[in-house]
């Protein structure tokens, strides 16, 4: 399979460079732009595509697990579902707190606290142990895509499509915005954005069908 550049560059258009330098300046807008749309198309992913795509991490201690960069699906404890409380529950939620929050090994709790130095954490209650352990099933938000590579790692095979046609939009929109703003050519402007309204077009259908929504198609003849 062809690099990501060479998908992007096949919808959005190759472009030319005067030095090695603005050559650097593009490929690192694509890593970017690659980035972004990774980032928007999971926070639109049905949870079928999450599901099959799912890693498992075992929590069994008191710590917490660090849960930067991941989206999370599902919190068990010993193969019970835990229920998120918000972080105001923490002390409620404690090994003999008193409270009528107290969670049970029949109704496990998580919550998920922000710490600037370790990042963000899930902790979950009754606290976890190796013979009745944790598990988080997650998918994990990339840190970086390189535009050279041809795939990303630990990411639904079927939204990748997805991530190829949300960067051809953004690479399309930084055209137009340059045409219009540096070289003051209305005319061409004019044209590529028929062209992003086209591309988009193609990156909201498939954004809709990886979040389950039924697509339609219009009837030949029947005008809105």
């Amino acid at each position: 399979m062809a690099n990501f550049r060479v998908q992007i560059e096949n919808l959005a258009g190759a472009s030319s460079f005067n030095s090695a330098q603005e050559e650097a300046d593009y490929t690192t807008m694509l890593d970017n732009f690659l980035l972004q749309s990774a980032r928007n198309v999971l926070d639109v992913l049905d949870d079928s595509y999450i599901n099959q795509n799912n890693i498992v991490a075992t929590v069994n201690s008191s710590s917490g697990y660090d849960v930067t960069n991941m989206k999370l699906s599902k919190v068990l404890r010993n193969g019970v579902g835990c229920v998120e409380v918000p972080l105001e529950m923490e002390s409620k939620v404690q090994a003999n707190s008193k409270s009528i929050y107290e969670p049970t090994i029949n109704s496990p709790v998580f919550y998920i606290k922000g710490q600037t130095a370790t990042g963000a954490k899930l902790f979950i209650y009754p606290v976890p142990t190796v013979s009745e352990p944790g598990e988080l099933f997650f998918l994990a938000i990339p840190s970086t895509i390189s535009n050279t590579s041809s795939s990303i790692s630990n990411f639904p095979d079927q939204a990748e499509y997805a991530v190829v046609l949300g960067s051809a939009v953004r690479v399309i929109q930084h055209k137009m915005n340059k045409l219009l703003h540096d070289d003051e050519d209305v005319e061409l402007a004019q044209v590529i954005q028929m062209e992003l309204q086209t591309l988009n077009q193609m990156y909201m259908v498939e954004l809709a069908q990886l979040n389950g929504m039924p697509i339609t198609k219009q009837p030949e003849g029947e005008q809105t």
